[in-house]
């Protein structure tokens, strides 16, 4: 019986072989002749990834494993040019940096890649006007446990996992209206609360495993049924627990404001009570409230971190930046009461260009939906027009895009932010939000937010230190967003009654 249940199996397992081997060369056939319909040639670099680009998948998800998924990508820019495809487990997937490429998908062809997003856009662009961006009044609060977090004696500390702790609380509270309190876990003696702050932790750890899941489900392509497991689902079903029972808090909070109809009390605005001014539909205020979450959280984090890992690594850089910091907004104990940080946005260190090589979404992809072309990457040389089937993923990849020195130079990968005042790139080089109808919305929430943060601690420390020195490249931990993979681990020394 065992050997007819094994025949049966690899009857079955070359079956499917020759049905994908066929179905391979009749869409290859289809697509040289749909492109030579569009006056455009077929892609001729690819990368070799094995027989249905298993040793491809195999070296992806290795690659994710030991946190290097960005360096791969990287690496095979370097080996295929701007623009190749890659096959993963049966699924072509087309990779590309050329900027007019790039434009092209989020620009002047959007609509070739799908207008779902319209919608969502809708919905969320008037919750992201600037006067409410500027208006966020707990922001100082949030900061404020920050830096009661940091030790102030020198000791070494993960200051990454603090971002993400104080990037989770602003958020939540700003775009739910209850806010997860993680920072408070961080030095609470108090047992009770400690325990509290163990359900909110949860919740962070659950998005980020739900990440996590995502992309290895994205790069397992048709198979990504392998990749579900019980514990994505568990951390799916918290991420959704938790989002559930903020809309459901707001519903009551409603009902109970209509109930006393009084009008010289003025509720709190958040985002989710200005989008349920605009629709009651369950699902849609839940989507969009992970969606804006990943943004508000996720990508602002990964700012302030990246930010502190290389200021720690520049001395000149900390001190000079420090330097404008006060002469422009004082110290933490002696603050200009007339100057306000949000009313200063030529000031705000947003201006070092973290993002450039560091951005926190270090690659992205958009789907076509019609047959269509790309300017660039068709024909041996690739500078011909590439034909774009429908159905294929298109995979843009801003880290390497940031990196690429004949656009930025010989020294691309050195942190160097002199080099925005010798020369100013063109748009479809620099693109750390995205850019044309797909900019992103939360751009100004996550430069502000970050901003705020970088000048209220270096108000208050006069000195920035790394725990170690390496300065070779760090492992980043790449899903949706990127992180550094072992966190940021530093030193401070608090502002001295001298230094003001």
């Amino acid at each position: 019986m065992a050997i007819e249940y094994r025949l049966y199996g690899i009857a079955l397992t070359l079956l499917y072989i020759i049905y994908a081997t066929i179905q391979f060369i009749r869409n290859k056939t289809r697509i040289n002749n749909l492109a030579a319909s569009f006056s455009a040639k077929p892609i001729t670099k690819a990368a070799v990834t094995g027989r249905f680009g298993i040793w491809g998948f195999i070296d992806f998800a290795r690659a994710a494993q030991n946190e290097r998924l960005v360096e791969i990508q990287h690496d095979q820019y370097r080996l295929y040019g701007t623009t190749f495809e890659q096959v993963f487990l049966g699924t072509t997937l087309l990779f590309t940096i050329d900027p007019e490429n790039i434009k092209a998908i989020l620009a002047t062809k959007f609509d070739d890649f799908g207008l779902g997003w319209s919608h969502s856009r809708a919905l969320l662009r008037p919750q992201f006007n600037k006067t409410q961006i500027a208006g966020v009044n707990h922001r100082e609060l949030y900061v404020k446990r920050l830096i009661a977090c940091i030790p102030q004696d020198g000791t070494t500390f993960d200051i990454q996992d603090l971002f993400f702790r104080f990037t989770l609380d602003s958020a939540t509270k700003f775009f739910f209206g209850q806010s997860t309190e993680s920072l408070l876990s961080v030095n609470e003696p108090n047992k009770d609360l400690a325990a509290k702050q163990k359900t909110d932790m949860s919740f962070a750890d659950a998005f980020k495993e739900s990440q996590d899941y995502l992309a290895a489900r994205f790069r397992a392509q048709k198979l990504y049924w392998l990749i579900d497991t019980p514990g994505s689902r568990r951390a799916n079903k918290i991420v959704h627990r938790f989002v559930d029972s903020c809309i459901q808090r707001a519903v009551d909070q409603q009902k109970f404001e209509a109930s006393i109809s009084d009008e010289s009390t003025t509720p709190d605005h958040t985002f989710l009570g200005e989008l349920m001014k605009v629709t009651s539909d369950h699902k849609i205020i839940h989507d969009q409230l992970l969606n804006v979450l990943l943004a508000g959280r996720d990508t602002t984090a990964s700012l302030l971190s990246w930010t502190f890992y290389l200021l720690a690594r520049d001395v000149r850089v900390w001190t000079k930046l420090r330097n404008e910091v006060i002469d422009a907004f004082g110290t933490a104990d002696k603050p200009k009461a007339d100057v306000s940080i949000e009313a200063q946005p030529d000031k705000q260190p947003s201006k070092i260009k973290i993002l450039r090589l560091y951005p926190p979404v270090p690659s992205n992809v958009r789907t076509a939906v019609k047959d269509t072309v790309l300017p660039k990457g068709g024909g041996p040389d690739g500078q011909s027009p590439l034909f774009v089937p429908k159905g294929r993923d298109v995979v843009y990849m801003v880290w390497t895009l940031h990196r690429r020195e004949d656009i930025w130079g010989p020294d691309a990968a050195l942190f160097r932010p002199e080099r925005w005042a010798e020369s100013t790139p063109k748009f479809w080089t620099y693109l750390p939000f995205n850019g044309g109808p797909r900019i992103c919305l939360g751009q100004q929430y996550a430069l502000s937010e970050a901003s705020y943060a970088i000048v209220r601690l270096l108000q208050h420390f006069v000195s920035l230190q790394p725990a170690d020195q390496n300065i070779g490249d760090p492992d980043k931990h790449a899903a949706l967003t990127m992180a550094h993979a072992r966190g940021v681990f530093v030193k401070v020394s608090p502002t001295k009654s001298r230094d003001d």
